[in-house]
């Protein structure tokens, strides 16, 4: 049986800047605190060995058949940096296009869970409309992810295992009042 608690803290500084009217850069770097405890409730089942109890024991010389092993660890530092660019190419009207990439590179320890490991690259279109009291908002893109690399103890390489993804997100802005 196996009882995991995982958590995460992060506190990321953002700093964007508008280079034209049409076109920004920004970047985001996040500082996180990550902890994990794993407890294990291991239990020797009894359908061989039942005449010879002692071949298969935790304890050595006992009949112990259970036992718990627990592990934790937390660690803190920056997680992986995302430099993002967007170009507006599109105001016609009410409606608004853009396209952006968001780079995240692989500036986080990921032995440690505070990065991939991996650099990925986000490519999307955001569209808009501003209207006087509702404004609708959609991005649709892609995340294309490198393979990573992870050292392992028995020496070699292999695949981290990061995978591509779609993303879409909509939202809105109501304007209740010019004050609220």
């Amino acid at each position: 049986a196996l009882q995991l608690k995982a958590s995460t803290s992060t506190f990321a500084f953002f700093a964007n800047v508008g280079v034209t009217d049409k076109f920004d850069v920004g970047v985001a770097v996040p500082l996180s605190h990550v902890s994990m405890e794993a407890n294990v409730l291991a239990r020797i089942i009894r359908l061989a060995s039942a005449a010879t109890p002692l071949v298969h024991t935790f304890v050595q010389g006992q009949d112990v058949t259970e036992q718990t092993f627990t592990e934790s660890g937390d660690a803190t530092g920056i997680g992986d940096v995302v430099v993002r660019s967007k170009y507006n190419f599109v105001r016609s009207g009410d409606n608004r296009l853009s396209a952006a990439i968001d780079l995240r590179l692989p500036t986080g320890d990921s032995d440690n869970l505070l990065g991939l490991g991996t650099t990925q690259a986000k490519l999307y279109l955001i569209w808009s409309q501003d209207h006087e009291r509702f404004s609708p908002h959609v991005n649709i893109g892609f995340t294309v992810s490198g393979s990573g690399k992870r050292d392992l103890t028995l020496g070699g390489y292999t695949p981290l295992g990061v995978s591509d993804e779609f993303n879409y997100a909509g939202g809105m802005e109501f304007v209740v009042t010019p004050q609220l």
